[in-house]
């Protein structure tokens, strides 16, 4: 039975994750669930940390952040002897490390990763997806200035494939070329089954291969080409407002937004805005783009956060969303490589202000219906209950 919850947040870019956490334990504690939360700095605890914790007692410990072990496979939660729920917002493949503590439970925003960690013989794992807190429910619609606008970061695609281009033997590059076109030529294959199918296709031994370089090329490089590819094509007629900076990481070139949109006049690039201003960026568009290739059957928050807050969401195309959302009723789908059709549809939206708002509308009722933090506290709640 779970009585407390003690959330551990780290600092992550545009300061989301913490928000989330704020989020959920509000949810929680909306179900008799008390919450505490904890910022630390991965894992490194002070005398503080470890008064508040002993004094709190959690039944379980959880957090939307990426953790390193400790001291050998060893983690905060290992060491603090306590269940810990590990609330995955992205890829699993980088996080299969966690799967060595016998205290961990993992959700995942895409029913794909629960399969593959179910594949690999870890059995504590169950589909989460992103959320909006209900309270958004209450809040009036607000005059929308901006026709379209995409909040994300800059990947460097061009630079990256550069760089594997000289780095890597000749096979991997050929795989990586073949699973970039499978991932992006359908709603339905994921980052790794694209690289496998790549690899087994050509015929290529997997001795002394680094996977997980070769999904993190994939995955990064999937994730620039889609969003620019999408902002590109929308037509000259409709402005388009960029709020970003370049993704972090070392492993990462640095070419940024100026680079690849530079030369579009009706695109306008902002600064970076934190999560908590992105909402009022959202609360002022009439269409928001969502861009995430790398999920083929699952969420991304942008999906909900828009339609939350009244700005009709353009999102990519999957499964999940294909399930969940009615495409041209209450969001509209950008199918696989469909990006200057997509263009042109926000174009001819954006000119019908009464569908326009009408399926905006209809996306809002739906995200506040079924996607608030509260709905996915009634889902925590079952589904960790057995697993402690």
């Amino acid at each position: 039975m779970i009585e407390r919850i003690l959330f551990l947040t780290n600092y992550n870019q545009y300061d989301s994750k913490r928000h989330f956490a704020k989020y959920f334990a509000e949810a929680l504690r909306f179900f008799g669930i008390d919450t505490l939360e904890l910022d630390v700095n991965q894992g490194k605890l002070n005398r503080s940390h470890l008064e508040k914790i002993e004094t709190f007692n959690p039944t379980l410990t959880a957090s939307f952040h990426s953790f390193i072990p400790i001291s050998g496979q060893k983690f905060l939660w290992d060491m603090l002897k306590k269940p810990h729920l590990a609330i995955l917002v992205d890829p699993v493949l980088y996080s299969l490390a966690m799967i060595k503590s016998p205290l961990v439970t993992i959700s995942c925003v895409d029913l794909f990763d629960v399969e593959n960690l179910l594949s690999f013989g870890f059995k504590k794992t169950f589909f989460l997806p992103h959320a909006v807190p209900k309270s958004l429910a209450e809040e009036p619609l607000r005059e929308k200035i901006y026709d379209v606008t995409f909040i994300g970061s800059c990947y460097d695609y061009e630079t990256l494939r550069k760089s594997w281009e000289k780095k890597l033997p000749e096979g991997a590059k050929e795989a990586l070329s073949l699973s970039i076109e499978l991932v992006m030529n359908d709603n339905a294959t994921p980052l790794q089954v694209a690289l496998v199918k790549s690899w087994n296709h050509l015929g290529l031994s997997p001795q002394g291969v680094n996977f997980e370089e070769l999904f993190n090329y994939l995955d990064l490089y999937t994730r620039g080409l889609d969003r620019i590819k999408l902002i590109r094509a929308i037509p000259e007629e409709v402005k388009v407002h960029v709020f970003g900076a370049n993704a972090e990481g070392d492993f990462l070139p640095k070419n940024s937004w100026e680079h690849y949109l530079g030369d579009k006049k009706n695109v306008i690039l902002h600064s970076p805005v934190s999560f908590l201003d992105s909402l009022n960026v959202l609360r002022a568009s009439k269409i928001s783009l969502n861009s995430f290739p790398f999920f083929k059957n699952g969420t991304h928050e942008r999906l909900f956060t828009g339609s939350a807050l009244g700005s009709l969401v353009a999102t990519s195309d999957n499964l999940w969303v294909r399930r969940n959302f009615i495409d041209d009723e209450d969001i509209l789908i950008v199918p696989p490589k469909g990006w200057d059709q997509a263009g042109k549809r926000i174009m001819d939206v954006l000119k019908d202000t009464k569908k326009r708002e009408e399926m905006a509308l209809r996306g809002r009722e739906k995200t506040l219906k079924f996607h608030t933090w509260h709905n996915r506290a009634e889902t925590l709640i079952q589904e960790m209950n057995q697993f402690l």
